[in-house]
């Protein structure tokens, strides 16, 4: 597993990276996004936190695709250049 997990691999990535997580997420503790934001390209990493949102029902919160048309839309110009 340690040759697999996210965070060993994560400062890698070289293309910008949104990471979303709900506050009341019960599978998956929101203290993992931070700590892949913590090991992430802080240069390329934006992190959000939705409040009220659990695992399965983050995608349903407004919030979350504010955050991921503004993300594609500040983003996806910039990488075709």
């Amino acid at each position: 597993m340690e040759n697999v997990t996210p965070e060993n691999h994560i400062a890698r990535i070289p293309v910008p990276l949104l990471l979303l997580h709900g506050e009341n997420d019960r599978f998956v503790p929101p203290e993992n996004m931070e700590i892949l934001y913590a090991k992430a390209n802080l240069d390329l990493t934006q992190k959000h936190l939705l409040t009220h949102c659990r695992h399965f029902n983050v995608i349903k919160d407004a919030n979350c695709g504010v955050r991921i048309v503004a993300f594609f839309g500040d983003h996806l110009t910039q990488l075709s250049q």
